[in-house]
């Protein structure tokens, strides 16, 4: 089979055009980004593939206070940790959210003798809570075998 002929006169990146453009390329990875995210967007969607369809818990402080002192299979890549649920904290410095359901920090500890602790997207499980994608930073008393997560959704003043 012999490749398309292109005119001379053709527009660079028009179909049948040798050179691709800039705006060719971030076109096309615009649409390679889009596909990416299908899937994950696809997961967020409750019951759309066939999960329940039931939404699931809100991460709020509510959700990991009963389990203060469990411990949690935490997930990075392809290592798997446990890690202590040390602490549910106020927002240091945030006086008027002490107490706040939806402003938060959470603190794990991870056994000192497994080495330092990654920052990441950890997926956490335990008994009694599902599986879910905490960002989990270093950080805090114990250091490298501390991670802290941080949760705010305060809506800003209007």
């Amino acid at each position: 089979m012999t490749p398309p002929v292109t005119p001379p006169d053709a527009t660079p990146g028009a179909p049948g055009s040798p050179r691709a453009t800039r705006r060719t390329v971030v076109a096309a990875a615009g649409l390679t980004g889009v596909a990416l995210a299908v899937p994950v967007s696809l997961r967020l969607v409750p019951g759309l593939l066939g999960g329940s369809a039931a939404a699931p818990a809100p991460l709020d402080r509510a959700a990991f206070a009963p389990h203060v002192g469990g411990t949690f299979r935490a997930v990075l890549a392809a290592t798997t940790r446990e890690l202590e649920l040390v602490e549910v904290a106020d927002l240091d410095d945030r006086a008027d959210l002490v107490g706040d359901p939806e402003s938060f920090a959470v603190r794990f500890r991870g056994a000192r003798d497994a080495g330092a602790l990654e920052q990441g997207t950890y997926e956490l499980a335990r008994p009694g809570f599902a599986a879910t994608p905490v960002f989990l930073v270093p950080s805090g008393p114990g250091g490298p075998s501390t991670l802290t997560a941080v949760f705010n959704r305060v809506e800003a003043p209007r």
